[in-house]
């Protein structure tokens, strides 16, 4: 026994240590140990980091290969179910015992004999068994999980894992909580992305420099997240409270980083082919809500910084200039030059050959300001104004309980038909592509529907705040306007006004409801009651 040679087998199924039974080393020094302790020589060591319960393991293979083309004795392994833990591989074994090749384990060996063989295949049917069983009822929870709307697996960047929030909070949670150092970064990627601000390796760079790093993991610390990670995150169903699983997608209970809409916007702009991005400067007022009225087609801003030579009083543009054109006189010596600085408004010219003119910002702002204030309604209308504004909230109540009633309805009747596939499928009377094909369309429109009622449900929460603005406006919307910050003031803009456009010199533009109502009344003592 003192001549033979052996090789040694040590083998786990994935890169963490606390999932694994026995560690690498672990299964290295019990196996040294018993080698050494039955006088047996280790010639060569065979480690692999790599479930055997499919065929195809490259270290394994090539232990096999080298065991039957050397005149090595056989195999030392901690357990059989370390060495294989399927039946393809269990019969490459019994081959290499045919041939008269000993597999030694130090939880029990089985002698090469027809006993040995039975009782070896017996324990790896049971290792078989094992992992196949493991894996039907993991796939039961998963099911369970995914009814009550929780995804398995691990969450996406942006929300916790069960152990961080465990770690963050000190309390245990079976739902996926919002990562509050990542979430509001992953928002804001999403509406830089959508306004064209930033390209996709634009929010690499910018959520790097705001601090915003992938998660540790056993291969490689967290680091910067790149371009590839970066699309999934903007394309992933999750940030807007739905999940992916095998292929279906699923409504989630977790709390969204992101509304569809937003999210829609932004996976239409990343298919756009050829599509370029700049890095905009951010104007006072949104370009979005503008459209031109000559040929329909968007709004753009543009700056212009100007300097007036104190010398010659010529005009000119400074940007990468650093001097006067006309009288060559240096920036840097200009003593009391006046300096510029313009923002104007115009068609960007993307259908054909607009001949619309640009407006400036100060115009703007000044048809902005007087329009609010013709909204502004005086305290003894106030009592008016809230009852028409109930009996505008009540008809727009009805239209939405309308609208829910004929989603419901249509979503009932699609389910119907998808149960009616499911059927035919069953009773073999349509094959597995057309099953596939259609459950895939039914499930597309099920979400939608869904993405639809979820919708309305949150336009029915956002009534009393919406009614609070409102009455704040009807009564202080001018002096709101004239102190808001830009983000505000596009914010009362968008909830006032529709149909902004810029035609001949001027903008245009129409009242939302109820506001509306309140312009058009001419003498505003005909309102109220005698």
């Amino acid at each position: 026994m003192d001549n033979k040679k052996y090789f040694a087998y040590i083998r786990k199924s994935t890169d963490t240590e606390d999932k694994q039974e026995l560690s690498l080393d672990a299964q290295k020094r019990i196996i040294g140990d018993n080698a050494k302790r039955d006088n047996l020589v280790i010639v060569k060591w065979f480690e692999e980091k790599l479930s055997a319960r499919k065929k195809g393991r490259p270290v394994f293979n090539e232990l096999l290969e080298k065991l039957e083309t050397t005149d090595i004795t056989g195999v030392i392994c901690h357990k059989p179910d370390r060495l294989t833990r399927n039946l393809w591989d269990s019969a490459k074994i019994n081959e290499m015992m045919e041939h008269g090749k000993d597999f030694i384990f130090v939880s029990g060996s089985y002698p090469n004999n027809a006993q040995g063989k039975l009782m070896f295949n017996i324990s790896t049917a049971t290792s078989k068994w094992y992992v196949d069983n493991l894996s039907e009822e993991t796939k039961k929870g998963q099911e369970q999980s995914i009814i009550k709307g929780f995804s398995p697996g691990s969450p996406p960047l942006g929300y916790l894992t069960k152990r961080e929030y465990l770690a963050l909070t000190g309390e245990e949670t079976d739902k996926r909580e919002i990562d509050p150092s990542r979430a509001p970064i992953v928002k804001k990627a999403y509406e830089l992305y959508d306004i064209g601000k930033l390209s996709i390796d634009g929010v690499v760079e910018w959520s790097y420099k705001n601090g915003f790093r992938g998660k540790d993991t056993a291969k490689r610390p967290s680091g910067k997240v790149g371009k590839g990670a970066w699309y999934n995150i903007l394309t992933n169903p999750f940030y807007y409270g739905w999940f992916k699983w095998l292929g279906k997608i699923h409504k989630g209970t977790h709390t969204p980083i992101v509304d569809y809409e937003l999210w829609e916007r932004v996976g239409r702009r990343l298919k756009l082919k050829g599509h370029r991005f700049q890095l905009l400067y951010e104007f006072p007022f949104k370009v979005e809500q503008m459209h031109c009225g000559g040929c329909g087609a968007g709004i753009t801003a543009e700056q212009k910084f100007q300097v007036i030579c104190p010398i010659c009083k010529f005009k000119f543009w400074y940007k990468n200039k650093r001097m006067c054109p006309k009288c060559k006189i240096p920036l840097t010596k200009m003593d009391k030059a006046k300096y510029l600085h313009y923002i104007y408004y115009h068609c960007t010219r993307s259908r054909f050959k607009c001949t619309e003119t640009s407006v400036r910002h100060e115009y703007l702002q000044q048809v902005f300001e007087e329009a609010i204030d013709k909204i502004t309604l005086p305290s003894e209308l106030g009592e008016i104004f809230r009852e028409e504004l109930k009996q505008g909230f009540k008809e727009e109540q009805n239209l939405r309980d309308v609208s829910l009633q004929n989603l419901n309805r249509e979503r009932g009747r699609i389910q119907e038909k998808h149960d009616r596939l499911l059927e035919l499928y069953i009773d073999q009377s349509l094959d597995k592509a057309s099953y596939d094909k259609k459950n895939i369309e039914y499930e597309d429109e099920k979400q939608k529907i869904e993405i639809e009622i979820e919708r309305y449900k949150k336009l029915d929460k956002q009534w009393f705040d919406t009614a609070v603005l409102y009455l704040e406006l009807s009564q202080s919307a001018g002096k709101l306007f004239k102190n808001a910050s830009d983000e505000r003031k596009n914010e009362l803009l968008n909830f006032v006004f529709q149909n902004l456009t810029l035609k001949d010199k001027k903008i245009d533009f129409t009242y939302k409801k109820p506001f509306d109502i309140l312009v058009n009344c001419q003498n505003r003592t005909l309102m109220l009651p005698r």
